[in-house]
């Protein structure tokens, strides 16, 4: 099971929110994973470092399944439960709008 903490929309560029992930039944947790959105298409993005290698930027993710099919079953998960957070965020939002109208 995860957590979702420190949830924040920062809308910069391709990166939508910044957030951090407890894997509750380890009681770990992956501080500064990104919501990313670029052409059409979304996914989570674990955080990354940079470092040049023969005069070019490369980023590099600080952590990660080793097994593939559990780092796509990871990140899979983890996007849920953003877009459940999201729209709970939206209809939260709809709902105090609502509340203020007079009619």
């Amino acid at each position: 099971m995860i957590k979702i903490h420190n949830f924040k929309r920062v809308n910069s560029g391709c990166k939508v929110a910044m957030f951090d992930v407890e894997l509750t039944n380890m009681g770990f947790i992956i501080n500064g994973m990104a919501l990313i959105q670029s052409k059409g298409k979304s996914w989570i993005d674990y955080p990354k470092g940079c470092k040049e290698e023969n005069g070019q930027k490369k980023w590099n993710p600080h952590c990660r399944f080793i097994d593939g099919k559990r780092n796509d079953e990871f990140l899979d998960t983890v996007n849920l439960e953003v877009a459940k957070l999201m729209t709970e965020e939206i209809n939260s939002t709809e709902k105090a709008l609502n509340d203020q109208l007079p009619f």
